[in-house]
Parts: C-alpha cells; sequence; structure tokens
C-alpha cells in the first residue's frame, strides 16, 4: 500500500525520490501498527504538486467506535484551516498557522464536536457530554504524559471565544482574516487571556 501511495506521489511530481516517501516518519506501517490519525499538508516551495492527505487508521479509534466519526471530522477541519493559507513559504505558513496547538488542533476539536452533534443520529446531549467530559481533565494540569489535557483547555477556549462573538465571527471571518495577519496584531491580548484561562482551576465562570 505504502508502494502504490509514493508511485501515485511520484506521478504527481517527478522530484520527489521514492525512497524518502517511503521511509516517511508517518507511513501507512506506522500507523497500521500504531493506530490514531492525521493530516499530511503537502503543500512548499520544493514541491510542485500541493495537496492535503488524511489518513485514518483502524485503531485508536477503529470505524465502529463513534470517536471515528468525529476524528474523521476533526482531521477534515484541518484542511479547511488550512486552506486560508495560500503561501509555499514554510516560515510563512508557520507564522499564519500558529504552532501553539490550541489554535489549530482545539479549534478543530471545539468545531468537530458542534458539528457532529448536529449531524443526522448524533444523540441527544452529546456536545454537552464531551465538553464535560474535558472540562473534568483540567483540574490537574502537568507536563510529561498528561500534557495532551491542552488540547481539552483550548477546545472550551475556542468555545469562549465563539461564545463571546459567535461561530461565523470564528468560522470564517477570523480564520480568514488571521490568515492575513499575525494573531498577535488580530487579537491584542489573546495570549495573556489564554494564559489566564489556563490557570485557572475547574471553577471557571464562564462555562455555564
Amino acid at each position: 500500500m505504502d508502494r502504490k501511495y509514493c508511485d501515485i506521489r511520484k506521478q504527481k511530481d517527478l522530484s520527489i525520490p521514492l525512497r524518502h516517501c517511503l521511509n516517511r516518519g508517518h507511513n501507512f506501517v506506522s500507523y497500521s501498527k500504531g493506530g490514531n490519525a492525521g493530516l499530511n499538508t503537502r503543500r512548499s516551495e520544493n514541491e510542485k504538486w500541493s495537496g492535503f492527505i488524511i489518513t485514518m487508521s483502524a485503531k485508536f479509534p477503529g470505524p465502529e467506535e463513534e470517536d471515528y466519526k468525529s476524528v474523521v471530522l476533526h482531521e477534515y477541519f484541518h484542511v479547511y484551516q488550512h486552506s486560508h493559507i495560500h503561501s509555499k513559504k514554510r516560515s510563512e505558513r508557520e507564522r499564519l498557522n500558529q504552532k501553539n496547538p490550541w489554535w489549530g488542533e482545539d479549534g478543530a476539536e471545539y468545531m468537530t464536536q458542534l458539528l457532529y452533534s448536529r449531524q443526522k443520529g448524533a444523540r441527544s446531549g452529546y456536545l454537552k457530554e464531551k465538553m464535560k467530559r474535558k472540562l473534568r481533565s483540567l483540574k490537574d494540569i502537568p507536563y510529561g504524559k498528561r500534557g495532551r489535557i491542552a488540547y481539552d483547555l483550548g477546545t472550551w477556549f475556542i468555545a469562549f471565544i465563539i461564545n463571546k462573538t459567535s461561530e461565523e465571527a470564528y468560522r470564517v471571518k477570523f480564520l480568514r482574516t488571521s490568515t492575513q495577519k499575525d494573531l498577535k496584531d488580530l487579537l491584542p491580548g489573546i495570549s495573556e487571556l489564554h494564559q489566564r484561562i489556563s490557570s485557572m482551576n475547574s471553577t471557571i465562570p464562564f462555562l455555564s
């Protein structure tokens, strides 16, 4: 499967070394063994072909699990985020996309849960249940293995931004504008606000 994928990549861009493609960090072998999902953004000054490649494994979560559906939405929302950035320069893309996990990951995570909760067949109270679960993980935020808690914190932060503005303001206007300006210029004080929320304990007034 990896070989077939790399053959197609080679057809799209003859400059891609086949060996480099086969030995890439996250290939189908690593996904089949370790599970999970991911988005591969192929857009740079060194490649002629640009595209977004989503890989969904068969475990963590598996296709039979409910979370599998929301993970698909999560990865596709990353495509939506990245599609606003047209530059091929790596430094420019990183500057506009922001390296902070809460910026990209948690924007995708909150919109994923929100959009999935609106799908036909989604159980009643789905969004509330998911957000409560994330809130419970914020009681203790250490470094190390539990550092992923930052994802839950950021999801609530995006919810806070939308609550103070609107879904359209974030999903359409904010993402469109943020790819043209530095985040610090777009929303003065946003980093300080995020730090204040990060320092709070499990009791956060605006969550009600």
